[in-house]
């Protein structure tokens, strides 16, 4: 009776320590299967060389951007060492979902520095196709050194240009910069007559600031017949304008060139829509033709998208 019972303990302790490494295999795969990835950190400066006292912008971050379900990297340092030997770190930056952002610097110094990013350790929440499942480790990783020339000498930069004093036509060409106080798009389905956004750049400035500040005609396009109905109906008008029937929803500027319905939204989806793209400086109708979608559904002109 005694050996049985001392062989059921037996069979017990055995299923208990069976049980226990069981366990830690089963667990085992999960904590080992964790994935590493190396975030390939990077860092440039512009300008560089850079004239002393003058800022200049270290672009910093990994080649990896971060999934939509999730922000930029987080704490991102730049390492600096100066001519005189001393080293300074910048405060922590997050990144953009892009997986790179801006840091602004000033040397206070003439001579070479050298500067590198710190990308700290951290744990992905969300999953996408370049690092892998939500969980991922991003590894703590320095960027390779990058020199930064420092000068006493002025740099000269590319010189602003002075607004068009005569007759001028679009496309602006990208590098004439000033030239954006007068050349702003009109993207909302709002009249232009309305107060203008304000300038990204500038809060307090409208960036159409300069528009003409009399009333002028640039040229005349018939719409619609209109006027006296006369006759039995008396002294009534047909074609009374936008009361009920507006003529100008979604009509928009783009570039210089205005896109407009040429029918009136009264019809909704029963009316074949036709947009029409006239020249804003000249009253040229450049083309008109149907909006439609790779369906073949038409649709009304309501907003204007610009890609920058």
């Amino acid at each position: 009776m005694k050996t049985s019972r001392n062989k059921s303990k037996l069979s017990t302790i055995a299923l208990i320590l069976l049980l226990a490494i069981s366990t830690i295999l089963i667990a085992l795969p999960g904590a080992t299967a964790q994935q590493r990835v190396h975030p390939y950190p990077y860092i440039n400066a512009i300008p560089n060389p850079v004239t002393v006292n003058t800022p200049t912008l270290f672009h910093v971050g990994s080649v990896y951007p971060t999934p939509m379900a999730m922000p930029g990297w987080s704490d991102l340092t730049v390492e600096i060492k100066k001519p005189n030997g001393e080293t300074e770190i910048l405060p922590p930056v997050d990144t953009d979902q892009t997986g790179g952002t801006g840091v602004e610097y000033t040397p206070t110094m003439v001579g070479n520095y050298e500067v590198r990013t710190h990308f700290p350790e951290q744990v992905k929440t969300a999953a996408d196709s370049y690092t892998g499942p939500a969980g991922t480790i991003i590894e703590d990783a320095y960027s390779d050194w990058l020199e930064l020339e420092v000068i006493e000498e002025q740099i000269p930069y590319y010189p602003g240009h002075s607004l068009p004093k005569e007759y001028w036509t679009r496309p602006i060409n990208g590098q004439l910069r000033e030239w954006r106080t007068i050349a702003g798009h009109w993207l909302e389905t709002s009249l232009p007559t309305a107060a203008a956004p304000p300038s990204m750049s500038d809060p307090e400035r409208e960036y159409n600031e300069y528009a003409p500040e009399s009333a002028h005609i640039l040229f005349r396009k018939q719409l619609a017949m209109a006027g006296l109905a006369g006759g039995v109906t008396e002294e009534h008008g047909f074609e009374q304008g936008d009361a009920y029937e507006p003529k100008w929803s979604g009509s928009v500027i783009i570039g210089g060139i205005l896109f407009y319905n040429q029918f009136g939204s009264g019809g909704g989806s029963n009316v074949e829509q036709v947009v029409v793209a006239v020249d804003l400086h000249t009253g040229e109708e450049l083309w008109r033709r149907p909006l439609t979608t790779p369906d073949g559904s038409i649709h009304r002109l309501a907003f204007g998208h610009i890609l920058f």
